[in-house]
């Protein structure tokens, strides 16, 4: 169960698809990045409107990337930032 397994995290590290899409229904702050190229553009939106933090194509992974998702994990307040995905909207 999905949903279940969600609402029981502090977060999540998702590479698109619609499992991003449950976790922000649920408010589970949400990392992601991809390997696919079709899904750069909607990453880029729901990261532009505060629902992800977003770290680009996997392909392009760097330290800095890394660092950020350190940040993500060790940083409450950040995580908090993106607590209620749409549970609001």
């Amino acid at each position: 169960n999905v949903p279940e397994f969600l609402f029981n995290l502090d977060c999540v590290i998702l590479s698109g698809g619609i499992t991003i899409f449950e976790a922000l229904i649920i408010g589970v702050p949400v990392f992601s990045l991809t390997q696919e190229y079709k899904e750069v553009e909607t990453l880029n939106k729901l990261h532009r409107y505060a629902l992800t933090e977003f770290a680009g194509l996997f392909e392009n992974i760097e330290n800095t990337v890394i660092n950020k998702l350190n940040n993500f994990i060790h940083d409450v307040k950040l995580r908090e930032k993106y607590l209620y995905g749409l549970k609001f909207l």
